[in-house]
């Protein structure tokens, strides 16, 4: 392997794991942002309230996400969206992260009956496009395998692992 090569490799190799670690950063971070809420509304603050707080709580959570989707738009996208527009177009626009964050926390933080999967679908295919996008400067062979990489791992992350890996493979 000639110098050139190796060196783009191993700056291929540092990117990667720079990128990811970002990428898992920022996960990670909403995740702690959203325990952290959890704690402070439904252990710490519940009680001062009495036993009336969760219906109070429920209330003004409603008002938040309400205001919120009003002003944001409705996000986040579920599952069954997120997947097709991975599918559809390869990527997922990730200049709303912030929003799709937010709007992922909101509803579990308030006391909502949904998993964290369900607003962290398009948190995570936001930030793999982010990955890939960050890859696309090493080349077109790098770019086909981060590509592969982001439909790969949405479908291990996000839908039955057979059909998920299937279904990535399975053309657009």
């Amino acid at each position: 392997m000639d110098r050139a090569r190796f060196v783009n490799r191993l700056a291929f190799l540092v990117s990667v794991v720079l990128t990811g670690v970002i990428a898992g950063a920022f996960v990670w971070l909403v995740l702690y942002v959203m325990d952290a809420g959890l704690v402070l509304i439904w252990e710490r603050l519940s009680s001062w309230f009495g036993r009336f707080y969760p219906i109070l709580m429920c209330i003004v959570g409603g008002i938040v996400i309400g205001l919120f989707a009003r002003r944001y738009g409705s996000y986040p996208e579920d599952l069954r969206t997120v997947m097709a527009k991975v599918k559809r177009d390869g990527r997922y626009e990730y200049d709303n992260l912030g929003r799709i964050s937010v709007a992922a926390v909101l509803p579990l933080v308030f006391g909502g009956s949904v998993g964290p999967e369900a607003g962290l679908t398009g948190v995570i295919a936001g930030l793999c496009s982010w990955v890939s996008d960050r890859m696309k400067r090493f080349g077109s062979d790098f770019r086909e395998l981060s590509e592969a990489g982001v439909t790969a791992t949405l479908s291990a992350l996000f839908t039955a692992p057979l059909y998920g890996f299937a279904a990535g493979i399975g053309g657009r």
